[in-house]
């Protein structure tokens, strides 16, 4: 049911996508809103739950390409009892970690200079402190998170193809034992300055460590949640002054050197 489920979401979501694309071509310009919070559509049901019901996301801004506002708007049919929360990088994000995490967190994220792996940090971050979900603006829910989740649930992560885990979504408790160990390990990536990927200095490969003890629970992300099948480059970045992560890091350093 699940996968079939997920089927007919791809489905939607190429005629979305070409439709999208072709407005975009047609009005370069035109952009549309994601506010900074939006509150649950529905009453939750079911009692309290220990991952709460909250999607936390980042991004460049609030004004967005029609191919990235609909899947916010399709998440949000998907989390009908989730609250969304839109952080924006340079701003809103910064200041959060500034304000919860003062000291050497605060101060060793202020290092970073490029956004995605600002927002790679960022999200083990709040999970680690608020709990939630953390769910890629480029993303989609391919089933209603508060049926993937259970309530007992402290955790959940997506294996690709392959069987690596991700971070384009993220699930957990607060004070989760697995998001401290992903925070160390991106400090420490981030001190010792070794890498000169993001991918492997504060992405998935910076989980391999603290997912090693196992324990965990996780899904594969065919019937939970994908990337990109609502968007491509050109409606995640329509303005030109906005790149995808591996184009920026050969522009520039991804640490500020002190």
């Amino acid at each position: 049911m699940r996968y079939l489920f997920s089927r007919l979401v791809k489905l939607l979501a190429v005629v979305t996508k070409i439709l999208c694309t072709i407005h975009l071509r047609l009005f370069p310009e035109a952009r549309f809103t994601i506010p900074a919070y939006a509150p649950p559509l529905i009453r939750p049901r079911g009692g309290d739950r220990k991952i709460p019901r909250k999607v936390y996301q980042i991004s460049y801004g609030h004004r967005v390409s029609c191919g990235i506002y609909l899947t916010w708007v399709f998440n949000r049919l998907m989390a009908a009892d989730h609250e969304f929360h839109l952080h924006i990088d340079k701003t809103t994000a910064r200041d959060w970690i500034n304000e919860n995490y003062p000291g050497e967190i605060a101060e060793t994220f202020n290092r970073l200079q490029i956004g995605a792996a600002q927002a790679d940090y960022w999200r083990v971050l709040v999970l680690l402190k608020e709990g939630g979900i953390y769910l890629d603006t480029d993303a989609n829910f391919v089933w209603p998170p508060s049926w993937a989740i259970g309530p007992q649930d402290e955790e959940m992560f997506l294996e690709m193809r392959d069987g690596e885990i991700t971070n384009y979504f993220l699930a957990g408790a607060p004070g989760n034992r697995f998001f401290e160990g992903f925070e160390k390990t991106i400090r420490q990536n981030i001190h010792e300055n070794k890498h000169d990927n993001i991918y492997v200095m504060t992405g998935p490969k910076a989980m391999l460590p603290a997912l090693e003890q196992g324990g965990y629970r996780s899904e594969s992300f065919r019937i939970v949640a994908h990337h990109g099948q609502f968007t491509n480059e050109a409606l995640q970045y329509p303005d030109r002054d906005h790149k995808k992560w591996w184009r920026e890091q050969q522009d520039k350093a991804i640490v500020r050197e002190d």
